[in-house]
């Protein structure tokens, strides 16, 4: 896996770029140095200040270098980065360094000294930027040396793109792709009878002039190769409300080629205390499969991972039936199971609650 220097998350507000990063965080072993930043960091000095303050618990940084920045004539960016990146490489560490909300840093001397730490850190190393907007950045030249993953507007572009944040789902489709304005809104949470997706009873299943389902589905993707599904298994048909439960399915490739396919699991929760999304993503895994070759994904799902608003305004997860699914896409799922959450309704404390299940491959 291309273990590239800069990391380019690029997508308007509410696209989850912070939660990426997050996520990204919860899985890497390397320690990482998050800078929220905010206008007020929109001047070199202030943007160097952060940074050192961010670093310094992993490094250890000598308190000079902040003592200079502090004075009454602070030096020049020239002057403290080459100091900067040689302390980082003396530390003998290889850390993640996240400028988040980079889109309120514009003046240019700014991103001159994000550059030149991006190119100069030590091998291992890397810069995670999440943004709005482009920065002023040499993008183009990062792009043709690989030196640059990147994610924008919900899509992965550029050379090195299955590495992104260590995921590897970056071929897939991360939104639901109307045909037409006129679909809009249109997501994957939809259920029948009040979205795109229709049964044979259902009068209504296409317009006069296109059919009604989306252009491209939450978690499309090409190979080109196909995959079998076998059984989708659980380890259990009953779990407390505080525990979890082990999902697992085979999956081979049954092409002439060699070809990486997505393995995601979605999950239904029919309690109905509230009105729930028809399906939720809980867990993806990417698998490299040679022809006729075989392997097992299996993720570990906490419940609390399905844990909603209830009607008391507590986060809470309810017992009653829930439906898993595994499969290629929202619209294309292969093989499901179902499990029950028993015991009493359980309000989540806000520190038990997981965002995500975690995934092992055989």
């Amino acid at each position: 896996m291309t273990d590239v220097p800069v990391v380019l998350l690029s997508a308007p507000a509410g696209y989850g770029k912070t939660t990426l990063l997050a996520l990204w965080r919860h899985r890497d072993e390397r320690p990482f140095a998050w800078v929220s930043l905010e206008a007020a960091d929109n001047d070199p000095v202030a943007l160097i200040a952060a940074v050192i303050a961010a670093l310094d618990p992993i490094l250890e940084l000598d308190p000079a270098l902040s003592d200079h920045l502090s004075g009454p004539k602070p030096p020049t960016e020239d002057v403290v980065l080459p100091s900067l990146v040689d302390a980082c490489a003396a530390g003998e560490l290889t850390f993640v360094l996240v400028l988040d909300d980079l889109h309120f840093v514009t003046e240019r001397s700014c991103h001159k000294a994000i550059g030149y730490l991006a190119e100069r850190l030590p091998p291992g190393c890397r810069v995670a930027l999440g943004t709005r907007t482009d920065p002023r950045l040499p993008l183009g030249s990062w792009r043709a040396h690989g030196r640059l993953a990147e994610t924008a507007s919900g899509r992965a572009v550029g050379r090195g793109c299955r590495s992104t944040c260590g995921a590897r789902c970056c071929r897939r489709a991360r939104v639901t792709l109307p045909r037409h304005v006129g679909q809009v809104p249109i997501h994957h949470g939809q259920h029948y009878g009040s979205g795109y997706r229709r049964t044979e009873a259902d009068i209504h299943k296409r317009y006069l002039d296109m059919p009604s389902t989306p252009l491209f589905p939450f978690g499309h993707g090409l190979s080109y190769t196909a995959f079998d599904y076998g059984p989708l298994e659980l380890d259990t048909d009953s779990v407390d409300v505080a525990g979890e439960v082990r999902a697992s399915v085979t999956v081979t490739n049954a092409g002439e080629r060699r070809g990486t396919e997505v393995v995601q699991l979605y999950a239904e929760d029919t309690a109905r205390g509230v009105t729930l999304p028809a399906q939720q993503l809980v867990g993806f895994a990417g698998l490299d499969l040679e022809p006729g070759a075989s392997k097992t994904v299996s993720f570990t799902v906490p419940l609390s991972v399905l844990a909603y608003t209830g009607l008391s305004g507590d986060l809470v997860i309810e017992p009653g039936p829930v439906q898993v699914s595994a499969g290629s896409s929202s619209s294309d799922i292969r093989s499901t199971a179902t499990f029950t959450v028993a015991g009493r309704t359980r309000v989540i404390p806000g520190e038990d609650r997981a965002f995500f299940s975690s995934a092992t491959v055989a």
